[in-house]
C-alpha cells in the first residue's frame, strides 16, 4: 500500500469518522425525543382518566347528598351525639361518601380546631358544593356545641330544607333539559314549513327564501335558537 492511499484513507477517515459520531447522537436525541413523547402521552392519557375518575367520584358524592342528610339527622336526633350518628351511618353509606365522612369522624376525634377547619376546608374545595358546605357546617356547631336542642332543630330544618331545594333543582333540571330536547326538532319544523311552501307557493316561495328577508329571518331563527339553548343549559348548571 502505498503513501497516497494511505492519504486518501485517512481522508476518507476524516470525513466519515465525525459524521458517524454525529449520526449516533442525532439518532439518541431522536431516540430520547420519541421517548419522552411517549412518557408524556401517557401522563396526559393517565392524568384525563384521573380526571375523569374524579368527575365521577363527585357525580357519584353530591347525588348521595339527600341520603346522607337524612341519615345523619335521623341517628343525631336519636344518639344526641354527631360522632356516634356518623359513626354508626358509615355502614349504611354509600361507598364515596363513606371514604369522606371516615376523614369527618377521624378529624372530629382529635378535637382540634385547626385540624378540623383544615380538613372540612379542604373537602369543600374539591368538591365545591353548597350542600355538602352546609352539612360541614352543621357538622362543626353539633360538634362544638353538643347535643343541645337548637342545634338538634336546626339540623333538622336545615336537612328538611336542603332536601327540598334539591328536589326543586332536579325538577328544575328535568324541565329544562325536556325544553332543550324539544327545541331540537324546531329546526325540522322550519324546514317543514319551507318545503310546503315551495310546494304550495311555487316560484313566489323560492324567490322569497333566496331573498335578503328570507336569508335574514333563518339566520335569525337559528341565532335566537342557539341563545335559548345556552341559555337552557346555564339555568340547568347554576340549578
Amino acid at each position: 500500500m502505498n503513501k497516497s492511499m494511505l492519504n486518501d484513507i485517512f481522508s476518507m477517515l476524516l470525513y466519515i469518522v465525525p459524521f458517524s459520531v454525529s449520526l449516533v447522537f442525532w439518532v439518541a436525541a431522536v431516540a430520547g425525543r420519541l421517548e419522552y413523547m411517549q412518557k408524556k402521552m401517557k401522563y396526559s392519557t393517565l392524568k384525563q382518566k384521573t380526571g375523569t375518575l374524579k368527575r365521577m367520584a363527585k357525580i357519584r358524592f353530591t347525588g348521595k347528598l339527600p341520603e346522607t342528610f337524612k341519615m345523619l339527622n335521623s341517628r343525631y336526633m336519636s344518639r344526641g351525639s354527631i360522632q356516634e350518628a356518623i359513626w354508626t351511618s358509615l355502614e349504611d353509606m354509600d361507598k364515596a361518601v363513606r371514604k369522606e365522612m371516615k376523614k369527618v369522624y377521624d378529624t372530629l376525634n382529635t378535637n382540634s380546631m385547626e385540624e378540623i377547619d383544615n380538613t372540612f376546608n379542604m373537602i369543600e374545595s374539591f368538591y365545591r358544593n353548597e350542600y355538602l358546605t352546609l352539612l360541614l357546617n352543621l357538622i362543626r356547631q353539633a360538634h362544638y356545641k353538643g347535643g343541645s336542642i337548637v342545634i338538634k332543630e336546626q339540623f333538622e330544618v336545615s336537612t328538611e330544607e336542603i332536601l327540598s331545594e334539591i328536589e326543586r333543582s332536579k325538577d328544575l333540571s328535568a324541565t329544562s333539559r325536556s325544553y332543550i330536547l324539544l327545541s331540537l326538532f324546531m329546526p325540522v319544523g322550519l324546514l317543514g314549513i319551507e318545503y310546503f311552501n315551495r310546494v304550495a307557493l311555487g316560484n313566489a316561495a323560492d324567490q322569497f327564501y333566496a331573498s335578503p328577508m328570507g336569508i335574514g329571518i333563518k339566520i335569525v331563527f337559528f341565532v335566537s335558537l342557539v341563545l335559548y339553548i345556552g341559555y337552557l343549559l346555564y339555568l340547568e348548571k347554576i340549578t
